[in-house]
């Protein structure tokens, strides 16, 4: 019995043994867990410093599932947004690279869509510039694409054999600029007959096109067409030609060394040639004029911005029969006769322009009403500023001045035939030739409270 007691009280105080050496050490249950945990939380917050990290989290996509996808899962930087290899297969999901992450040509995108219409697939030749994709390959392309849909124009040299019409909504996208290049036949490049129509990122060389003969882009009584990043030359007659268009925008279109006008438009039906907007238009070494915007009958509301003219053999910029619209942050230099011709328009604003080094008049107003000129230069042409048969007109903030050792601009603002009130305030009309204002009707009303020149 003393042998069972005693072996009782070695038990009782082995459990007293046991639970007195765990308070010594000091090993809570849990705490150890938890700080694992805490440490994982302050490596989480270090790493999202880092911008590598922030950049490989930034290409995360979510799928079409409701379930969330991993946080640490991202997508292949050489893949598009859908997490596809292009061709609809989904990719691995590897980690980014941040050092690869270079801007991609968007001229490329349209690449990855399955369903873009490519000409290579009728195409003869090689694609060089010695050995063009041919064999009616675009035509071909076009008749095969439904309605709406896109055809793709890889980098590479195409050779037109007659004129391609587009006569359906289409979006015909190449890769850039002197990267995607059609060489038209002695025709016309191409004809646009629909409404919607987009055509994007590509060159159009007329070289062929024998002169008075042939037009790089031309669109007849069309809505809402798209052309954007576009170049356009050495064509027989106009780089681009727009005959009624409505609602249509160009954007970022470079049309020089064409026959006679590199951009035309205009309207020749009533109610045409409306809201339109002209952006980052560069026109040179055409041979009459740079920007030619008229038809027969007026248009309405159109604007021009960012018109870079220069080195035309007649006019750099001319807007006429127009009512309603307005040009900003344009400039016309070195052109064989006027830089900038406003004629038979009202109610329009001309403003932050430039017209310099024009061999005639740096900006002529005729024939036009409420017409508002403010916050631009004129100098080193002949004459300034002129205004013909034309009435309500405003100059303000204005320069028009010769700053060269010798002026040889006669006058900063010349006033012919005038039939009512000019207005001229704030400007700055010296140095010129002959002197500041030429008013030999005394129609001009001048207020120089204070000289506010322009600036841009």
């Amino acid at each position: 019995m003393k042998k069972i007691s005693m072996i009782f009280l070695m038990f009782i105080c082995l459990i007293m043994l046991i639970f007195t050496g765990c308070e010594e050490v000091g090993i809570t249950p849990g705490i150890e867990n938890a700080s694992i945990g805490n440490q994982e939380n302050s490596n989480n917050n270090n790493s999202s410093n880092d911008p590598s990290i922030n950049d490989t989290e930034s290409n995360n996509y979510q799928d079409s599932s409701t379930e969330p996808i991993n946080e640490t899962n991202t997508v292949n930087p050489s893949t598009d947004d859908s997490g596809t290899d292009g061709t609809g297969d989904p990719v691995a999901n590897e980690p980014a690279n941040p050092g690869t992450n270079d801007p991609v040509d968007p001229g490329t995108n349209d690449s990855m869509d399955p369903d873009a219409i490519r000409p290579q697939n009728w195409a003869t030749g090689t694609g060089t510039i010695d050995n063009p994709w041919a064999n009616d390959c675009i035509q071909k392309a076009y008749d095969a694409a439904p309605v709406g849909s896109t055809i793709f124009l890889q980098e590479g040299y195409y050779q037109l054999s007659s004129t391609v019409s587009f006569d359906k909504e289409i979006h015909f996208i190449g890769e850039g600029i002197n990267k995607t290049i059609i060489k038209t036949s002695p025709q016309k490049g191409f004809q646009i007959n629909a409404n919607q129509v987009t055509l994007k990122r590509f060159t159009v060389d007329g070289n062929l096109q024998p002169d008075e003969g042939g037009i790089c882009i031309n669109a007849s009584q069309i809505d809402y067409l798209l052309l954007e990043d576009i170049e356009v030359k050495n064509s027989g007659y106009y780089g681009i030609n727009l005959n009624d268009p409505n609602n249509c925008t160009l954007r970022n279109i470079q049309a020089h060394d064409n026959y006679r006008h590199g951009v035309h438009a205009g309207a020749n039906e009533a109610g045409r040639n409306k809201n339109n907007l002209y952006e980052n238009i560069y026109c040179y070494n055409n041979g009459v004029n740079g920007f030619d915007e008229r038809g027969s009958l007026d248009s309405e509301n159109n604007t021009y911005t960012n018109l870079q003219c220069h080195d035309n053999s007649i006019f750099g910029i001319v807007i006429a029969h127009l009512n309603g619209g307005n040009l900003s942050n344009s400039d016309s230099h070195s052109n064989s006769n006027i830089g900038i011709v406003v004629s038979d328009v009202n109610s329009f604003d001309i403003d932050n322009c430039s017209s310099t080094s024009n061999v005639e008049h740096g900006i002529e107003i005729n024939t036009s009403n409420n017409i508002n000129l403010t916050n631009s230069i004129v100098k080193n042409n002949c004459s300034g500023i002129i205004i013909d048969f034309s009435s309500s007109i405003s100059i303000a903030s204005c320069e028009s001045y010769d700053d060269r050792v010798t002026p040889l601009q006669k006058w900063g603002v010349e006033l012919t035939e005038i039939s009512g009130t000019i207005s001229v305030s704030n400007c700055n009309l010296s140095p010129n030739k002959e002197g500041e204002i030429y008013d030999p009707a005394g129609v001009a009303v001048r207020t120089d409270m204070e000289k506010t020149l322009a600036k841009f």
